[in-house]
């Protein structure tokens, strides 16, 4: 039987209980338990469904085939996205349903902790915007073969996503957040901080001058289909 997930605040998790909803502790959810065939509505009118997540534990046996979790290691600096792929990351090009089962392997697997600065949380991202845990997608850029691939997926803080992408932290006001967090993590003074990040820019320059074709296989040979990647155009 399917389970009916909700998002329960921490500080509504007895209120929840009482009402007798229970706790996933593998994918870290709390559902709304089917009795007889019916469901709770108190708990359901109480609590907001999470949408499209009514599925088994099946994303505890998914697997990401080929991925290679040391690529890039565990370090964090600035990976800029090529201009063509703005707009388009792989969360928004697959089912809902896949990126939570995504999410929530990749978070469980590393512990619920940030894989690039080792922070951990008592609990991940209830897949709102939330600043908690969230996932990063590290690529490999091949100029010669023009072929951007998808090497693995990382669990990463809010801060840490924020200092990989700190073109979009821009966007967001928050560049300078990710500029002291980029440093403190990796123990740069001003002027260095300055320098990685320039040199982070110019690779992305040259990145733009390609027109990449895209390698995500890890994701297709694990049964995850994504829609083709629209370009940017602005």
């Amino acid at each position: 039987m399917f389970k009916k997930y909700i998002i329960v605040p921490y500080s509504d998790k007895d209120e929840a209980k009482k009402l007798g909803a229970k706790w996933n502790p593998v994918i870290k959810l709390w559902f709304a338990p089917c009795a007889g065939g019916q469901y709770s509505q108190t708990l359901l009118d109480r609590f907001k469904e999470i949408p499209a997540i009514n599925f088994p534990e099946e994303c505890v046996g998914l697997d990401f085939v080929g991925e290679d979790r040391n690529f890039g290691e565990n370090k964090l600096y600035v990976d800029l996205i090529p201009r063509k792929f703005w707009f388009d990351s792989i969360r928004i090009r697959m089912s809902q349903i896949d990126w939570i089962k995504l999410y929530w392997k990749v978070c469980s697997r590393a512990n619920n902790t940030c894989e690039a600065c080792g922070k951990q949380y008592t609990q991940v991202c209830n897949i709102i915007n939330s600043p908690y845990l969230e996932v990063h997608d590290r690529w490999s850029y091949d100029p010669h073969t023009r072929i951007r691939k998808l090497e693995r997926f990382m669990a990463m803080c809010y801060k840490c996503k924020l200092a990989t992408q700190i073109g979009q932290a821009g966007f967001l006001g928050k560049d300078n957040i990710a500029e002291i967090h980029l440093a403190n993590i990796l123990g740069l003074t001003a002027e260095e901080t300055t320098k990685h990040m320039r040199e982070a820019h110019v690779a992305w320059v040259e990145k733009n001058k390609i027109d990449w074709t895209e390698d995500i296989s890890i994701l297709t040979q694990s049964g995850i289909t994504l829609r083709q990647s629209t370009p940017y155009l602005g």
